[in-house]
C-alpha cells in the first residue's frame, strides 16, 4: 500500500475549538486517508498541539527525528499515527471511471459519466 499522508496546517473557528470538533475532523480525515490506501498519517505541530494530538487522537512521536526549527517560531515536532488501510481502498487497479470521480465520492457515479452499458 501507500506510505503516508500529511495533514498540513489546520485551524478551527473560535466557537468550534473543542475536543468534539477535533475528534470529528480526525474521524472524517482518517477515514478519507484510509480509503486512499495510506497506512500512516503524519503532521508537524508545536509542543502544545503535538501533546493534544497524542493524548486525544493517539499520535506518537516520530522516533529519531529532531524538531524542525524556524527563526521566530517554537519547534515543530513530527508526530504520526498508523492506520489500517480500508479494505476497499482506491488503488490504480480501480476502474478508470472510479478514478475520474469526485474526490471522496468514489462509490457514486459522477454527473458526467456515461454508462458503459450503452447509455
Amino acid at each position: 500500500m501507500k506510505d503516508f499522508a500529511k495533514i498540513e496546517r489546520t485551524s478551527f473557528r473560535k466557537e468550534f475549538r473543542d475536543i468534539r470538533t477535533l475528534k470529528a475532523f480526525a474521524e472524517f480525515g482518517f477515514e478519507h486517508i484510509r480509503r486512499k490506501g495510506y497506512t500512516r498519517v503524519i503532521t508537524h505541530a508545536g509542543p502544545i498541539y503535538a501533546r493534544l494530538w497524542k493524548q486525544i487522537l493517539g499520535f506518537r512521536d516520530a522516533e529519531g527525528k529532531e524538531p524542525a526549527l524556524f527563526e521566530g517560531h517554537e519547534p515543530y515536532y513530527e508526530i504520526h499515527k498508523d492506520l489500517e488501510p480500508s479494505p476497499d481502498a482506491i488503488t490504480t487497479e480501480a476502474d478508470a471511471s472510479v478514478l475520474f470521480r469526485i474526490e471522496g465520492h468514489w462509490d457514486e457515479p459522477a454527473p458526467f459519466e456515461i454508462s458503459s452499458r450503452g447509455g
